[in-house]
């Protein structure tokens, strides 16, 4: 079998379902299927820091992105490519505008986030990461004619890196042998701030005099402004630290091992699960995150294991564990690593694609079809034009500054 597998990589060159990308890029080739594997780059990118380790080739999306419309058309073309498998928003609207009449051979991938009609209904199939968004996508009328799947975040364990177990340590000047480190992974951003702030409640929550609690908030830096807010609320404390360096921030995978207990959303906190360690979970309108549990796990991987929980009291009368504390890894362990890697490890990838792969898809008439097409078109178009202004903007910025 033949499948070709796109992702976007923009300027920063990373983002957290690369991984994912990465992740099952893995397991396909393992199972034998001929797998290329395509980074369509924006915003000036140098391709995708993630995906370093795999066979992967580029396209370049110029102004109009027409190149990778091109691009992708000639390769599926002479491939013959039997699934194209979009694992974000642009690059679905390159493959829809590529390929009009290839329809069914498009899977798009939405790696969770919230709901938004903005994802287009020219593919076949729609692979969806959480039950939020599955249940979302298969009620709307707009994507009836799409084959829907739900296929969780497929993580592998990760790998500690003994490279980066000095640089680690060395975020936490004040640590002694006695003390407990919590971890939070999370980008700067204002929209984390239930994140970052119930990470230190929790840490004051677990603080004892006979046994310190130490709090490393890493991650990178989306909105200056707040990074500086942040760093002066926790300027006082003794125990609380920031990083944003990128030999951490480009390897979360490979450090988190390094600490008790894990603060997080999403992907890093199932790999944090996958290690066998203490996992807490932020709760909209609550003071404290919640402890992932082998009882609570079905009600917390609903919302791709996010803030965004729609059935908060299952969740808010759980008391935050004083075994995580204590030892820095999760009692439940046995059971809550094998519900772990059932239902998100990344071993058990390719037979839930292979099921989208092999669905027929969902029938579209023709008027639609050319809509769809025309619109993923004016999208790319649109998307490469505001990226291009953005890119004159702050080179023109940085003249200024000279």
């Amino acid at each position: 079998m033949k499948v070709v597998m796109l992702v976007t990589a923009s300027e920063n060159g990373i983002a957290g379902h690369h991984f994912s990308v990465r992740d099952l890029a893995t397991e396909f080739r393992a199972a034998g299927i001929d797998l290329r594997l395509v980074v369509v780059k924006v915003d000036e990118s140098h391709g995708s820091k993630a995906l370093q380790g795999q066979e992967h080739e580029t396209i370049g999306a110029n102004v109009l992105g027409v190149g990778a419309m091109r691009s992708l058309a000639k390769l599926v073309a002479r491939e013959k490519f039997e699934a194209v498998i979009c694992y974000d928003e642009f690059t679905t609207r390159i493959a829809v505008a590529a390929l009009p009449f290839h329809r069914k051979l498009i899977i798009a991938v939405k790696p969770g986030w919230v709901n938004s009609d903005s994802w287009t209904n020219g593919v076949g199939k729609f692979v969806l990461f959480s039950k939020e968004n599955f249940e979302y996508y298969s009620g709307r009328s707009k994507y009836q004619n799409v084959q829907t799947f739900l296929i969780p975040n497929r993580v592998s364990i990760p790998k500690t890196d003994p490279l980066l177990r000095d640089v680690f340590y060395s975020k936490l000047p004040t640590l002694s042998p006695k003390d407990k480190i919590i971890i939070c992974p999370v980008r700067f951003d204002r929209y984390k701030e239930v994140v970052i702030a119930q990470a230190v409640r929790l840490q004051r929550y677990l603080d004892r005099p006979d046994r310190r609690i130490l709090l490393l908030i890493v991650g990178s830096i989306a909105d200056r402004t707040y990074y500086e807010e942040v760093r002066k609320r926790m300027s006082a404390s003794p125990s609380i630290f920031l990083s944003h360096d990128e030999r951490l921030t480009q390897n979360l995978s490979a450090i988190i091992g390094y600490a008790d207990i894990t603060v997080g959303v999403g992907r890093t906190a199932v790999e944090a699960l996958l290690l066998k360690k203490a996992v807490y979970i932020p709760v909209e309108g609550e003071k404290l995150p919640t402890e992932i549990t082998a009882e609570n796990f079905f009600v917390l991987s609903h919302y791709n294991f996010t803030q965004r929980h729609g059935d908060r009291e299952s969740l808010v009368d759980i008391p935050v564990s004083e075994t995580a504390s204590n030892s820095g890894n999760n009692t439940a362990g046995v059971a809550l690593f094998d519900l772990v890697e059932e239902h998100v490890g990344a071993a058990g990838a390719v037979s839930k694609y292979m099921a989208a792969i092999r669905g027929s898809g969902g029938k579209i008439a023709f008027p639609t079809l050319l809509a769809t097409y025309s619109v993923s078109v004016a999208r790319v178009i649109a998307l490469m034009i505001r990226s291009r202004y953005r890119i004159a903007r702050a080179r023109a910025a940085g003249r200024a500054r000279q």
